[in-house]
């Protein structure tokens, strides 16, 4: 808000909401309901999209989804390949 911020926007996907507190609707309302103290507006774009989803729209738009990776535990910039997040990956 101080730094003319009205607007957060993070990836929450839909395969991720059984696993994950911070992927649900729920969970984005109720962040909406806070941050509306301060002037800012919580997005999650992808909430009810499935990777595969996700995928095929970045295809569409002809965008190199090798470029984009879902990981909770990095290791040296790279996905780890072992948590929830990666293993879902493989669309």
């Amino acid at each position: 808000y101080a730094m003319g911020i009205n607007e957060i926007w993070y990836g929450a996907c839909l395969d991720d909401n059984n696993d994950y507190v911070d992927c649900r609707p729920e969970f984005l309302a109720q962040m909406n309901v806070l941050a509306q103290t301060w002037g800012i507006t919580i997005k999650a774009p992808l909430l009810n999209m499935s990777k595969k989803e996700i995928w095929a729209e970045l295809n569409e738009r002809k965008i190199d989804p090798s470029q984009f990776w879902s990981c909770y535990t990095p290791v040296n910039d790279a996905e780890c390949g072992e948590c929830n997040s990666c293993k879902s990956n493989d669309v």
